[in-house]
């Protein structure tokens, strides 16, 4: 089969969805006969045993947006039997992360080999019912970090967040109304840059005097509506 022919199949049939699994692509009409010459031709990029992504696509992501589909390929693969943990989870919640390699971390009710799931996956096994997975939870206070024993709320600003998203007035008037609400609730914000995580005694005594700020509040505060991680 020509790679035209070829190209002109997968960007008809393929899913919704930018990462899919074989299941998937075969209720579209994409066989493995059509998917293995796609692999073949680099029209399409194989993730994980059963996961598949467009190589136009693929060659599309940054690094680390590269990492985060990396994930969701692994979730494919297991049939939706794993589960993210960990900065993996905290990945696909769209939380920052800062730190941290390409190693996927998920939790499985099964056991498995580091041949069978990868060499970048690293396996936790242990029984959890589905009602006690951990699910996002979103408020109109949401935080970076909170400590609701001291009342402190941890924020990480950098330039990008105001510029790379969304319009920087509509993102700067959604800042404004997030901040007073959570002071309205009862907290103390204290705003870091990320570069600061590379100063840790800074970093520390900036944390320290926020708490002992967060001391001096009229009783009852800490009672008030807690936020939830962004």
């Amino acid at each position: 089969m020509k790679a035209d022919r070829i190209q002109v199949l997968v960007d008809a049939r393929w899913p919704a969805c930018p990462i899919a699994s074989t299941r998937q692509l075969a209720a579209t009409a994409l066989d493995d006969r059509v998917l293995s010459a796609a692999v073949r031709s680099g029209i399409v990029v194989r993730l994980r045993r059963g996961a598949y992504v467009r190589r136009a696509y693929w060659n599309g992501l940054e690094p680390w947006d590269r990492d985060n589909v990396l994930i969701q390929a692994d979730f494919e693969s297991t049939c939706g039997l794993s589960c993210s943990g960990h900065v993996s989870a905290a990945r696909l919640h769209e939380c920052r992360v800062w730190g941290v390699g390409p190693l996927i971390l998920v939790t499985t009710g099964y056991a498995n080999s580091s041949k069978s799931a990868g060499t970048d996956v690293q396996t936790h096994r242990v029984d959890m019912p589905s009602s006690k997975r951990a699910t996002r939870r979103l408020s109109a206070a949401s935080a970076d970090f909170a400590a609701p024993a001291s009342r402190v709320v941890i924020e990480f600003d950098g330039s990008g967040k105001y510029t790379d998203y969304k319009p920087t007035d509509e993102v700067l008037l959604a800042e404004r109304r997030r901040g007073n609400a959570l002071v309205e609730a009862g907290w103390v914000v204290l705003r870091l840059e990320w570069k600061l995580l590379a100063s840790p005694a800074e970093m520390r005594r900036r944390l320290l005097a926020t708490m002992d700020q967060a001391r001096v509040l009229p009783p009852g505060a800490d009672t008030q509506k807690r936020p939830w991680p962004a």
